[in-house]
């Protein structure tokens, strides 16, 4: 577990440095840090509960659902909602590209506010079960 929260904690230090020296740039790289750091706490709250929620992006999700029936570690839904909307911003962030800078700038703005919103209640979350957060 503290292997987790260290990486979460490397990664949201990294997000402080890239924020503080460029605060209006590289939104798409915030919410990709975001990302990672809010699996590492999903990571923290598994090894805490002792179970196994897969290796892959796909089976994660799939393994925290709270809808799914075979889910072997389901979350709240606000929680889900959170993580399962920072893996779509995040694979955006990574994958859509610069196609109108015009319109990409702004909206990896937005989305990085949004991630930073999402990123606080998935901590939240986690040490409300048990997940010491520093």
């Amino acid at each position: 577990m503290k292997k987790h929260l260290d990486q979460a904690k490397h990664n949201e230090d990294f997000l402080s440095v890239i924020h503080k020296h460029s605060p209006t740039n590289y939104f798409d790289w915030k919410v990709t840090v975001i990302f990672y750091s809010a699996l590492h706490h999903i990571r923290a709250l598994e090894k805490h509960s002792k179970k196994h929620i897969g290796g892959t992006h796909q089976t994660i999700l799939k393994n925290i659902n709270p809808a799914e029936s075979s889910a072997i570690m389901p979350v709240d839904s606000a929680c889900f909602g959170c993580y399962d909307d920072l893996y779509n911003l995040a694979h955006i962030s990574r994958y859509t590209g610069i196609v109108d800078v015009k319109m990409f700038l702004p909206l990896m703005e937005f989305n990085y506010g949004l991630a930073q919103k999402h990123l606080l209640v998935i901590k939240k979350y986690c040490n409300s079960k048990g997940v010491k957060i520093v």
